[in-house]
């Protein structure tokens, strides 16, 4: 008999790991065909936050795992820290894609005159 309750307090890190080694792969097929260093292609922006969502699924999960108090308080702080950095990580992104449609959108009105 399946055990429900378990299984769905085991969904999220089993789901987070599967997100990572996906991250990884896809990570190392865009080395592969930019001829760029795995570490310089694990370092943008898309990957990362991916990363850190796998992080939180990860954490969360062991934190909802574990009945021990002290390990659940330490899973939760882990988790905020990955919520930060993906926190920080979309305000880059958005900050930068927010002035390349500024840019194109001057440029366009530019060519109207």
């Amino acid at each position: 008999m399946i055990d429900w309750s378990n299984l769905i307090r085991n969904a999220p890190w089993i789901i987070a790991m599967s997100l990572a080694l996906a991250a990884f792969g896809y990570a190392s097929w865009q080395a592969s065909v930019q001829k760029e260093k795995f570490r310089v292609m694990v370092g943008q922006p898309g990957i990362q936050m991916t990363l850190n969502l796998a992080g939180i699924l990860f954490s969360a999960g062991l934190a909802g795992s574990t009945a021990v108090l002290w390990q659940r308080l330490l899973w939760i702080v882990l988790a905020a820290g990955f919520a930060f950095q993906l926190g920080v990580d979309l305000w880059r992104w958005r900050g930068k894609h927010k002035k390349e449609r500024d840019t194109q959108a001057g440029h366009r009105n530019a060519g109207n005159r």
